[in-house]
This record gives C-alpha cells, structure tokens and sequence, in this order.
C-alpha cells in the first residue's frame, strides 16, 4: 500500500486554465530574488529569467510569432536555452529543438519539414544549420543582446493573441 498508493500520491489541483509560464510568472512576482536556474557554475534569479524571457518574447513577437506558430531553437545546455524556452512559450509559439548534436542533415531535414517562423540559435552553432530564411537571434552575440535589451521585460499578454491553455 505504501509503495503503491503513498508514495505514489502525485495528483495537485492546479489552475486548468493557466499557461505554463503564466505560472512561472507567479513564482517569480513571489520570489523575485531566489535561484530559479544553474548552469556551469552561472545562475539566474527567477526575476532575471523572467525578464529575458520577457525580451525574448517581445522579440519574437514582433517578429509575428503568434499561437502555435513553431520556432526553432538550436543552444547549447545553457541559460540561454531555458530563457529561450521559455521566452518561446510567453510569445505563445511551439518550440522545435534541434539538438546542436544531431548531423547536419538531420538538422537541415527538420527546419524544412517544421518551417519554423523564427530561429533562436548561437553563433557558434551557426555552421551547422543550414541558410534558413526565418528571422534568426544569434543569443550569444552582442548584436542579440542589443537587440534584447531593447525590448520590454514586462510579460507579454498572449492571450491578447489568442493564446489559451488549450494550445
């Protein structure tokens, strides 16, 4: 009984019609301050990853990313890649990842058959995608980062896209 029923009690009530970074905004309006991720010895505070998550999303919504569009997303294990993730989410996109691993080909087969509408990349990777015609952010650039820094890091309202908890 305990194996089999106690600890496996993993049933929570939670908020049907929430989207997933709806609730990743409330812990970080919670807990601005506390460590939300680590990588490689570098972490970000829940209000600083929601803040260039925000960016990205601005970005990318500006770039007419809307519900259910695809974005691809080829990063290294990164912070750069859960706040790509997760910016990708806020814009209401679905995103692609393409694993920086995978052969060329591979990666040239899936852009082509997801046709992505936008590219979150590093510039360092970048010789192993093929010329893709979608607006493509290098993240490790300074360029990216310019470009970022522009943006709002207010959460975005996807709902104000059409964005439910359905997609």
């Amino acid at each position: 009984d305990q194996v089999l029923f106690d600890f496996n009690t993993t049933s929570a009530d939670y908020p049907q019609e929430s989207l997933i970074h709806e609730l990743f905004e409330q812990r970080a309006a919670l807990q601005p301050e506390a460590e939300a991720v680590v990588c490689e010895g570098r972490h970000l505070t829940y209000g600083e990853l929601n803040a260039r998550a925000n960016r990205v999303a601005h970005y990318l919504l500006s770039k007419g990313v809307k519900p259910d569009d695809r974005v691809a997303i080829c990063v290294e294990r990164s912070l750069e890649m859960v706040v790509g993730l997760l910016g990708i989410l806020k814009a209401g996109g679905a995103y692609v990842p393409l694993d920086p691993d995978y052969p060329a080909e591979r990666l040239a087969y899936m852009l082509e058959d997801s046709a992505p509408v936008a590219l979150l990349t590093q510039a360092t990777l970048e010789e192993r995608l093929p010329v893709y015609g979608a607006p493509t952010l290098r993240l490790d650039t300074n360029e990216a980062q310019a470009l970022l820094a522009a943006q709002s890091t207010h959460n975005p309202d996807p709902r104000a896209h059409g964005l439910t908890s359905r997609h």
